[in-house]
């Protein structure tokens, strides 16, 4: 979820970070690297829960993101539903199944 934050903030000083500031990156997750609404939700939380944190730790006196709002959800950000047909499915399953299962399952 942070890497495209650290792209953007990575040199930032945490504790020269704006409110402002993280509304602009928010916002060109959006517009710059098309980054669907649900990643942009996911990482603004993960910028809110870094920032509590550097507040636990005594490292922060204020969460400047506490405030930031996601953009709202727009007409058409669903990305359409890919459906498989038998044959893909099929294809799939062959593979699938001669994969090796995960240790412990």
């Amino acid at each position: 979820m942070l890497k495209p934050v650290r792209a953007q903030l990575g040199r930032t000083k945490v504790q020269d970070l704006t409110r402002n500031r993280i509304e602009t990156v928010i916002r060109s997750f959006r517009e710059d690297r098309g980054l669907s609404h649900r990643t942009m939700v996911y990482t603004l939380g993960t910028i809110k829960q870094v920032l509590a944190y550097g507040i636990f730790e005594g490292c922060l006196a204020v969460n400047v993101a506490i405030s930031v709002k996601a953009i709202r959800k727009q007409h058409g950000d669903d990305k359409p539903k890919i459906v498989w047909d038998p044959q893909e499915l099929v294809q799939f399953r062959t593979v699938a199944d001669t994969d090796e299962p995960l240790p412990g399952g």
